[in-house]
């Protein structure tokens, strides 16, 4: 499901302005807009690791008096406002069966594009270029991902090295990253991938 573009624009505009934890708990919800519209606050809290009164300041920071009134838009998002649920469009594509149409949305590609949408949409260009240039002055760039981030940080490093010679991956072969970790210093940079609840080997790492 898309984040509702009014709420994506006020989140975006209020975003440097809010503490730390204010703000990851917006790129929490503009990662997670359906967890949003269908779970409770306090399970949305518990997913991002902190209080439930985080998400309350969240939906007061942005304009609204309640955090019922937040999640609102988000549970019209889900019910579609009126326009046709998968159930019907997939009816509808089945009717049209051997009569030229426009192929079906891919569901999965759909959601893929929204979440580099709202990663663009919360950060800045600046903090883009700042990455880049970290990037480009570093002598070395380690890729840090554990559990199931392991394989984004992998495709990551591998694409990274198509361009530039200067990564490595922090495997913890044998049992040792740590140790890998320890090998890049103060004129090199680390990109680390994860998500909320943070692995604590990934946190100890960074």
């Amino acid at each position: 499901m898309s984040l509702p573009s009014d709420l994506l624009l006020a989140l975006q505009e209020k975003l440097e302005h809010l503490p730390p934890e204010l703000q990851r708990a917006a790129r929490w919800v503009a990662a997670h807009p359906a967890e949003v519209g269908l779970w409770s606050m306090r399970r949305q809290a518990q997913a991002l690791g902190v209080a439930p009164a985080t998400m309350l300041r969240l939906a007061r920071a942005v304009g609204f008096s309640s955090y019922e009134d937040f999640r609102l838009p988000f549970q019209q998002a889900l019910a579609g406002q009126g326009k046709p649920g998968l159930r019907d469009r997939a009816a509808a594509l089945q009717a049209a069966a051997g009569e030229p149409a426009a192929p079906g949305h891919d569901v999965l590609t759909e959601y893929q594009v929204q979440a580099v949408g709202s990663v663009c949409a919360l950060n800045p260009p600046s903090a883009f270029d700042a990455a880049v240039q970290t990037l480009l002055e570093a002598r070395q760039v380690g890729f840090l991902g554990t559990r199931s981030a392991f394989g984004i940080a992998f495709q990551m490093r591998y694409a990274y090295q198509l361009v530039r010679r200067n990564s490595v991956l922090i495997d913890g072969l044998g049992g040792a990253p740590a140790e890998q970790a320890d090998n890049l210093g103060a004129s090199d940079a680390l990109i680390v991938i994860s998500q909320a609840p943070y692995p604590t080997a990934t946190v100890q790492l960074a």
